[in-house]
C-alpha cells in the first residue's frame, strides 16, 4: 500500500501528499473547489481597473505655456523651413567649395532635426486643441 503520493502540479512543481491515492484524489478535489471561488472573485478587480480610465476620459487641456507655444509654433516652423531653404540654395551655390558645403550640410542636418521636433510637437499640440474643441 502507498502511504505517500508525489504529484506534479500544473505549474510544474512537485507536491507531496501524505496518504494513499484516495486521499490524494480527495485533496485534489478540495483544492479545485477552493480555486473556483477565487476565479469568480478575480473578475471583480478588473472592473475597478476599467473604471479608472473613465475618469481619465476627460480631454486634456492646454497648460498656459502649451497654449502660448501652440500660438507661436506655426511661425517657428515657417521660420525654420525658410532657414532650411536658404541653406539649400547656399549649398547649390557652393557646390565647388568642399569646406563651405560641409559646413552647410551640418547646418542642414541640424535644421532638419529641429524641424522634425517642431512638427512632432505641433502634432501633439494640435491633438490637444482638437480634443478641446470636441468637448
Amino acid at each position: 500500500l502507498a502511504d505517500k503520493v508525489f504529484a506534479y502540479e500544473p505549474d510544474g512543481s512537485l507536491k507531496l501528499y501524505t496518504g494513499g491515492y484516495t486521499y490524494y484524489q480527495q485533496r485534489r478535489e478540495a483544492e479545485k473547489a477552493a480555486r473556483v471561488p477565487r476565479q469568480e472573485s478575480a473578475p471583480a478587480a478588473p472592473k475597478s481597473v476599467q473604471e479608472k480610465p473613465r475618469s481619465q476620459d476627460k480631454p486634456r487641456r492646454f497648460t498656459f505655456s502649451e497654449q502660448k507655444e501652440y500660438a507661436e509654433i506655426e511661425g517657428v516652423i515657417a521660420s525654420t523651413e525658410g532657414e532650411l531653404k536658404v541653406v539649400h540654395k547656399l549649398m547649390e551655390q557652393s557646390a565647388a567649395d568642399y569646406g563651405k558645403l560641409n559646413e552647410l550640410s551640418q547646418q542642414e542636418t541640424a535644421l532638419s532635426a529641429k524641424l522634425d521636433q517642431l512638427m512632432e510637437r505641433w502634432t501633439y499640440l494640435e491633438e490637444i486643441a482638437e480634443a478641446q474643441q470636441d468637448s
